[in-house]
């Protein structure tokens, strides 16, 4: 239970970075680009370290109820850390050079 916890952490966190990334990709900060690329390509390893695990026992047990289950907490979580962190974004980080639309 505690693996499903905390990639339900990282699942919210990568989508976050995600979509602060393609925000950054449409700034004029260069900083805020290089930041969010990091945090985007930390945060997938760590993804992927759970994804690959979780998914290697579903298969291996044939338990497709829990790859269901798995389907629909991914699918929860990838749009709440996206929406989310948009709004927080637009809403107390992004502004001069850091928000969408801006130019160098």
């Amino acid at each position: 239970m505690e693996q499903y916890i905390i990639w339900g952490v990282t699942i919210l966190a990568l989508n976050a970075c995600n979509t602060a990334l393609t925000r950054a990709r449409s700034s004029g900060s260069l900083v805020y680009h290089t930041v969010m690329a990091c945090a985007a390509g930390v945060t997938w390893i760590f993804n992927q370290l759970f994804a690959v695990n979780i998914l290697y026992d579903i298969w291996h047990h044939q338990d497709w109820l829990l790859f269901a289950v798995i389907g629909v907490f991914y699918i929860i979580l990838t749009a709440i850390g996206s929406v989310g962190s948009h709004w927080l974004l637009v809403r107390y980080i992004e502004s001069g050079k850091s928000r969408v639309g801006a130019r160098l």
